[in-house]
């Protein structure tokens, strides 16, 4: 009615109506909007009621966002106390971690005008933070437990903000664990502190390798592991030196990991876990004693001989090492067991054999392993 009466020719139909504008304005009335408007302006737009569009606003984590929660969450599903430690440090923290003097962690972003000298830079490691953290425990007749912290990590860069890696560490001290009348739990380790780090990777999908060769000032000298995992350093873990736990007024044990929230995110989770049966086919296992020399780790052996295995070779582990008598000067035996097998079907005994041979093989020709009889 309202188009009628300024003019406009309406033939109604079912869904829809046609509309003709009159001569006159041909020149305001091309769009559909523009009817709208007219209908609106006669009945009175304070007439017709407001309604808010309906937006759905979803937002998402992003994967560093992701793998930060999932760490959070499996340590304290592991009993681990989360701490909050300050950002602000002494300065004199990279001399109790004795890092060298050309270390590139000394280079600190300072604050201006600090409340004091204690927090006069921002910290480059969450550890002193949690070693502090460990002495107020300690001075409290807390023997043993179980510390956390997620947190940023500040690294000086040119002609801008600092950067701002995010870390996760951890410290265990004492024998965490419940205390029984039959047996009190172990003082922690470094395989205490490396299963950790590789159990936390594990939760966000990560498959990490403690291996020796890392140097970090701040652990035991021979009591340290660096975490791997696809190529790319991920952590590190082990003792705290003692000499660091002294400059903390810390007692021992105490054992850290460090895991590089950045470098988590960069190797990305592995392939989809997928169900594998386990029970209907048979599991084949060989056991090979070899000679290596002594400066041959045995992470080094092992991935050779899952390298050569290929997928057959479902495991290798080394279960038994001896350096006596009957071993050359020089050298040490390791056992290494070969589980064998493939899922949905039974493996010929040529098949076992040609994965056994091919990690023999592979074992002597780049590790100069000797197979013992």
């Amino acid at each position: 009615e309202i188009l009628e009466r300024l003019g406009c020719t309406v033939d109604r139909g079912d869904d829809a109506h046609v509309v003709g504008v009159p001569w006159w304005r041909t020149a305001d009335l091309v769009r559909e909007i523009d009817l709208i408007e007219e209908v609106g302006r006669v009945h009175g737009l304070d007439r017709i009621p407001a309604v808010l569009p309906r937006l759905e606003a979803r937002a998402s984590l992003s994967a560093h966002q992701k793998v930060v929660r999932r760490l959070v969450r499996y340590a304290c599903d592991q009993g681990l106390s989360e701490a909050i430690t300050y950002r602000f440090v002494p300065e004199a923290d990279a001399d109790r971690l004795h890092l060298p003097a050309d270390d590139e962690r000394r280079r600190v972003v300072r604050i201006g005008n600090a409340l004091s000298d204690e927090m006069a830079v921002m910290r480059r490691s969450l550890i002193p933070g949690l070693l502090r953290a460990v002495e107020r425990n300690q001075a409290h007749q807390r023997r043993d437990g179980a510390l956390f912290e997620v947190g940023r990590t500040y690294v000086p860069a040119a002609g801008g903000l600092a950067d701002e890696p995010e870390e996760i560490t951890a410290v265990l001290f004492g024998a965490p664990g419940a205390r029984g009348w039959r047996q009190a739990p172990g003082d922690v380790d470094v395989w205490s502190a490396s299963g950790l780090g590789i159990a936390l990777a594990a939760s966000v999908g990560v498959h990490a390798e403690a291996v020796a060769g890392v140097k970090e000032p701040w652990l035991h000298p021979v009591r340290q592991a660096r975490l791997t995992a696809g190529g790319i350093v991920v952590g590190v873990a082990g003792e705290v030196h003692p000499a660091v736990l002294k400059a903390f007024d810390v007692k021992g044990p105490v054992v850290a990991v460090t895991l590089r929230v950045p470098a988590l995110v960069q190797v990305g989770p592995d392939e989809p876990r997928r169900y594998v049966d386990l029970i209907s086919v048979p599991v084949s296992t060989r056991d090979l004693a070899v000679l290596v020399p002594e400066t041959v780790t045995a992470a080094h052996l092992l991935e050779v001989a899952r390298e050569a295995g290929g997928h057959l070779l479902q495991r290798a582990e080394v279960f038994d090492h001896y350096a006596g008598d009957q071993v050359p000067d020089g050298q040490v035996s390791l056992a290494v067991r070969l589980t064998i097998a493939e899922p949905g079907r039974t493996l010929t005994d040529e098949e076992i054999d040609g994965v056994t041979e091919r990690a023999v093989a592979a074992l002597r020709d780049q590790v100069g392993a000797e197979l013992r009889s």
